[in-house]
């Protein structure tokens, strides 16, 4: 059956060979002539997106920028906290005997405590110590610590001594202070103090606005007051030029403190109630008005 089979395939495949063959040879005649082109094809479609390039090489550094300007500084902080509590100190030692007594010093000649005029004798007076206490007067100065010969001075029955009439060191002179300590033998200590005040003052009257008048002025101390004699020529005889010790100095005068007598023919004196130290510690001057009618015109000035 097999064999039949192919053999039956076998012949129809040469006929359809042969049949093909026929047809070739029928159907080929004299060549065609070339057609003409073809239209344009369409557009291709987009193509599909590439791949993803590989990532680029680093760049090169930039230059470093410049420094920042610096900050302004900050508030200050508030106050810390309380530190703890330390412990307690150790007990201290024993102090100086505390000063009991009291002493005043002043001018034999006066009452105002702590002032002497150069020259005169000084009172010193205390309280405080012990009856019949021995007491030691000392100065000390600039010059060092003397002591005062104040003879055999004892506490009375109240404690009190009055030492009288005593030289101070020569070489105190106006404008000194110096302190006075008393001692007594057992140990009570007491201090005062006191302030050289010059007995006298000269001072040089110098004109103002051209006028001529020139002179001087003497302040000699009295005590509480003060005695002031004024010399000063140039001025119109007869015509009394008034005359004052002003606050302030010649180039910023105040107002009057102390009128003194008018100046006629070159001369003025007066006592006035002031003591020479207050004049001294204080910014004052000596001025002179041309005349009563003319009294806004200085004529001449000179400062205490």
């Amino acid at each position: 059956m097999t064999v039949w089979l192919r053999q039956r395939r076998r012949a129809l495949l040469i006929l359809l060979t042969s049949l093909a063959l026929v047809a070739f040879i029928a159907c080929s005649g004299d060549p065609g002539t070339p057609g003409s082109p073809g239209a344009p094809g369409v557009a291709g479609d987009p193509g599909s997106p590439g791949s993803a390039g590989n990532p680029g090489e680093a760049g090169i550094s930039g230059p470093v920028g410049p420094a920042g300007i610096p900050g302004v500084p900050g508030p200050a902080g508030d106050d810390g906290a309380l530190g703890a509590k330390g412990g307690g100190g150790s007990d201290g030692s024993d102090g100086a005997d505390a000063i009991a007594a009291a002493v005043v010093v002043h001018d034999s000649g006066g009452t105002t405590a702590g002032i002497v005029a150069d020259g005169n004798t000084i009172d010193v007076i205390g309280g405080g110590f012990a009856a019949g206490e021995a007491i030691t007067l000392q100065i000390a100065h600039d010059g060092g610590t003397d002591t005062l010969n104040a003879g055999s001075l004892t506490a009375n029955s109240g404690g009190a001594f009055a030492a009288l009439n005593l030289s101070i060191p020569a070489s105190l002179s106006g404008g000194d202070v110096a302190s006075i300590w008393a001692t007594g033998d057992s140990g009570t200590v007491g201090v005062g103090t006191l302030r050289v005040t010059p007995s006298s003052l000269t001072l040089r009257i110098a004109e103002l606005g051209g006028s001529g008048q020139t002179g001087s002025a003497v302040l000699v101390s009295s005590g509480s007051k003060t005695n002031v004699v004024v010399s000063v020529g140039g001025g119109a005889a007869g015509v009394g030029q008034p005359i004052h010790i002003h606050t302030g100095t010649c180039e910023d005068l105040g107002g009057v403190e102390y009128p003194l007598t008018a100046l006629l023919d070159g001369r003025s004196e007066t006592t006035v109630d002031v003591s020479l130290q207050t004049l001294l510690d204080g910014r004052f001057a000596v001025n002179l008005h041309e005349s009563p009618t003319n009294a806004g015109n200085y004529t001449a000035c000179g400062g205490i």
